[in-house]
C-alpha cells in the first residue's frame, strides 16, 4: 500500500471541492452531493485521527463471515449460523487499548455491539492492535434494513474484506453491487474464500482460480483471494497478518478516501461530460476512473474575425460604405459650390433603405452556427446548454447588426473646418471681382488688377474643391466601416466571445481540477 501523505489528500480533496464548483451548474444533484459528502466524510475521518484501522468482514449469508470474524479474534462474539442471517446488527470489537469511541460513534456503531479485544485476553500485548473489526449483517440479506445497514458502513470504513464460499462466490450481487464499484479501491480490499475445509484439493485450486478470475473482471486483478477455514483454522493466520500489517502503517483511513476521490471525480467527469461512462448509482459511488478525461482543445476554439467577415459579407458592408460615400462626396461637392449656385447650407444627406440587406434571420442563424461550432470544444449537454443561454444573445446582436449597417454612418463627423474657410473666400472673391467689374471704368488699370486676382483665386479655389469630395466620400467611408467593424467587435466580445471563452476556461480548469484529484 503506497504512502499517502496528510497534505497530499488534502490536496486532492481540495481539488476535487473545485471541480464540483466548476461543474455544478452543469451535474444532477445527486453527484453534487455525493462530492460534497466526500469531503465532508473526510473531514471527519480526519479528526477521529489514524490510531485505529476500520476493517469490516462483509458476506453473504452462509458464507461464513461471522465464524471467520470469531476466528480472527481468536473469541465467540458473533454468533454464527449457516441457513439464515444471524448478524441482525453490526458488532464492533476494539483491538488495543487506545480509545475509539469516538470513532464508533461517528460510524453509529450503538453500545451495546461494542467489544474490547483486551477485555478478554490476558495483559499480553494485542497482536490485532490498532484494528476495529466489524461483523456486518449479510449483504444479501431480505431484510431491508439489514442491506441497509451493511451499505451505510461499507461507505465510512477503511479497509474491506469480503467473504466469500465455494457455492455462492459468484453471486453477481457480490460482484455488480460491491466489489466491481470498489475497482478503484484494490489497495483496500482483501477477499477470502471460506469453508475451503468442504473442498477437496482440485476443487479448491478451481474454485479459487475461478474466484480470482471474476475479481479481476470486477476490475480489482491486484486484490488476493486467499483461501480459508473459520473451522480448521487454515489461511486464518495469513489473514490475520495482513490486517496486522495494514494496520501497522496507518494508512487504509488515507488509502480508502484517495480511491474514493478518484471515483467521485470518475463520476464528476462522466456526468458533465468531460469522460464517457455511466454516473451509476447505490451506496458506492460509480463512474470510470477519470484517466480518459478529454483535454482541452489545443489553441483558440473561436474564430472572430471570420464571424466578422461572414457577418459585413451578408450586410454588404462594402455596399453600404460605397452608397455612404457617393452620399458624402454630393454633400461635399455641394457645399463647396460657389455661393450663387448653392442654394443655401447643404442638410446632411440621410441613408437610404437598401433591399439588398441581409435579413435579420440571416445574420442570427450564422452567430447561432458561431456559437455552436465555438461550444463544440464543450460536452455535448454543456454545450447545448451555452447555445441556449447564448440564444438570445445572437437575436439581439443579429437585429442590431444589420440595424446598424442600413444606418451608416453611426456618427458623422462634422464637416472640415476649412470648408467654411473656403466658403469664406469664395464670397471674397466674389467681392472682389464684383468691385473690379464696378471700377474699370474709373480706375483702370487698378480695376483690372483687381479683377485678375479674382479670377486667379477662383481657379485656386476650384483646383482645391475638385479633389475634396472625393477625399471626404473616401473618410467618412472609411471612419464609417471603422466604426461599424469596432461596434460589432466589442458586441461580439461582450456578448459571444467572452462568455465563451468564460465556459472553455471553466472546461479546463475543471479537467486540471478531476486530474489533480486523482493525484
Amino acid at each position: 500500500m503506497t504512502r499517502l501523505a496528510e497534505h497530499e489528500l488534502q490536496s486532492r480533496l481540495g481539488a476535487l471541492t473545485d471541480a464540483a464548483a466548476l461543474l455544478r451548474p452543469y451535474l444532477p444533484d445527486d453527484v453534487v452531493v455525493d462530492a460534497d459528502r466526500l469531503v465532508q466524510r473526510a473531514g471527519q475521518r480526519s479528526l477521529l485521527g489514524r490510531q485505529h484501522t476500520v476493517v469490516v468482514l462483509a458476506g453473504s449469508t452462509g458464507s461464513g463471515k461471522s465464524s471467520l470474524f470469531n476466528a480472527l479474534l481468536g473469541l465467540d462474539l458473533a454468533p454464527t449460523g449457516l441457513r439464515r442471517p444471524t448478524t441482525d446488527e453490526a458488532l464492533a470489537c476494539v483491538c488495543g487499548a487506545d480509545d475509539a469511541d469516538p470513532l464508533l460513534d461517528w460510524l453509529a456503531i450503538p453500545q451495546r455491539r461494542r467489544v474490547s479485544h483486551l477485555s478478554v485476553l490476558d495483559d499480553a500485548p494485542d497482536p490485532l492492535g490498532g484494528l476495529v473489526m466489524l461483523d456486518l449483517p449479510d449483504h444479501d440479506s431480505l431484510v431491508v434494513e439489514h442491506r441497509a445497514e451493511v451499505d451505510r458502513l461499507v461507505g465510512l470504513v477503511d479497509l474491506f474484506v469480503w467473504v466469500a464460499d465455494p457455492q455462492k462466490y459468484a453471486d453477481p450481487l457480490l460482484h455488480q453491487d460491491y466489489l466491481a464499484r470498489l475497482r478503484a479501491h484494490g489497495a483496500v480490499v482483501l477477499v477470502a474464500l471460506n469453508q475451503i475445509d468442504l473442498l477437496d484439493a482440485a476443487e479448491r485450486g478451481r474454485c479459487l482460480s475461478d474466484l480470482q478470475r471474476l475479481v479481476a473482471l470486477d476490475g480489482l486483478p491486484e486484490v488476493p483471494v486467499l483461501a480459508v477455514s473459520a473451522t480448521t483454522g487454515r489461511g486464518v493466520d495469513e489473514l490475520a497478518a495482513r490486517l496486522r500489517t495494514v494496520a501497522a502503517t496507518r494508512h487504509a483511513a488515507q488509502a480508502r478516501l484517495a480511491a474514493d476521490a478518484v471515483v467521485t471525480a470518475g463520476r464528476l467527469a462522466a456526468a458533465s461530460g468531460l469522460a464517457a461512462g455511466s454516473t451509476g448509482a447505490g451506496v458506492l459511488p460509480s463512474g470510470p476512473i477519470p484517466g480518459d478525461l478529454d483535454a482541452p482543445a489545443p489553441g483558440s476554439v473561436l474564430d472572430l474575425d471570420g464571424l466578422l467577415q461572414r457577418v459585413t459579407a451578408m450586410v454588404e458592408l462594402d455596399h453600404a460604405c460605397g452608397e455612404l460615400k457617393g452620399r458624402q462626396a454630393d454633400r461635399a461637392r455641394q457645399a463647396l459650390r460657389w455661393p450663387l449656385t448653392r442654394g443655401g447650407s447643404p442638410p446632411d444627406p440621410a441613408p437610404q433603405p437598401r433591399g439588398r440587406t441581409a435579413t435579420v434571420g440571416q445574420v442570427t442563424g450564422t452567430i447561432d452556427r458561431y456559437v455552436t461550432d465555438a461550444s463544440e470544444a464543450l460536452p455535448e449537454d454543456w454545450a447545448r446548454a451555452v447555445q441556449e443561454r447564448l440564444a438570445p444573445a445572437a437575436d439581439r446582436l443579429g437585429r442590431s447588426w444589420v440595424e446598424q449597417a442600413s444606418a451608416l454612418p453611426l456618427e458623422c463627423p462634422p464637416p472640415p473646418q476649412w470648408w467654411s474657410g473656403h466658403r469664406t473666400a469664395q464670397w471674397a472673391t466674389l467681392a472682389v471681382s464684383v468691385t473690379g467689374l464696378a471700377l474699370l471704368p474709373v480706375a483702370w488699370p487698378w480695376s483690372a488688377l483687381l479683377v485678375a486676382l479674382a479670377i486667379v483665386a477662383a481657379l485656386v479655389l476650384n483646383r482645391r474643391a475638385a479633389d475634396a469630395p472625393q477625399s471626404w466620400g473616401d473618410d467618412v467611408a472609411d471612419r464609417a466601416r471603422a466604426q461599424y467593424l469596432a461596434q460589432v467587435r466589442a458586441e461580439a466580445d461582450r456578448e459571444l466571445e467572452e462568455p465563451l471563452r468564460d465556459e472553455v476556461a471553466r472546461r479546463d480548469a475543471a479537467v486540471t481540477a478531476l486530474r489533480a484529484s486523482t493525484g
